[in-house]
């Protein structure tokens, strides 16, 4: 009922931390890329009803690195997000979600050869996740989620369509 309903309304900050891992779309052509690295999000955001809630939240992927022939490259991405979460409860403990939204990507780049560059661009942000809050501990859930972000950079006159992905583990304080 009425009550049920009023119960899940409320705002909610989490961490979390995992693997994450990038696809480059072959833009770094023949080098050796290691694409997986720990990556970490802090995230906030006010569930309006018991189906949907709005988010914000900061994603740091960690580095990547790539060795070639002549020069080697690190790349760090981290991202500012907002997003439209979808809720789908089953029971009063566990939940399933899935989140869309877009968000500003920023790339720092280190290079062994060259002066180091910094980009800036937008993203798309399609997520899904599991939760379960455990009945002894009010406020209290823990969540796995898997998110994923995707655009285009261009070089050369030439379109990479790359990806970033977060597997995070976490921690949510309801209030």
């Amino acid at each position: 009922g009425q009550a049920q309903e009023d119960d899940k309304r409320g705002g909610y900050i989490a961490a979390g931390i995992g693997s994450s891992w990038f696809d480059d779309d072959n833009k770094l052509g023949d080098r050796d890329l290691d694409d997986n690295d720990l990556g970490w999000t802090l995230f906030g955001g006010y569930r309006f009803f018991r189906f949907f809630a709005l988010e914000a939240g900061y994603t740091n992927f960690g580095k990547y690195k790539a060795e070639g022939l002549f020069s080697d490259t690190e790349e760090k991405f981290q991202a500012f997000y907002l997003a439209g979460v979808g809720i789908l409860p089953l029971g009063d403990s566990f939940q399933f979600s899935g989140k869309l939204g877009g968000g500003a990507l920023q790339l720092d780049q280190s290079f062994s050869n060259q002066p180091d560059a910094d980009d800036r661009g937008s993203t798309l942000l399609v997520g899904a996740g599991a939760q379960w809050a455990p009945g002894g501990l009010k406020g209290v859930a823990f969540n796995l989620n898997l998110d994923g972000y995707f655009f285009t950079v261009e070089q050369a006159n030439v379109d990479y369509d790359q990806s970033l992905a977060l597997l995070s583990i976490g921690v949510q304080y309801n209030f």
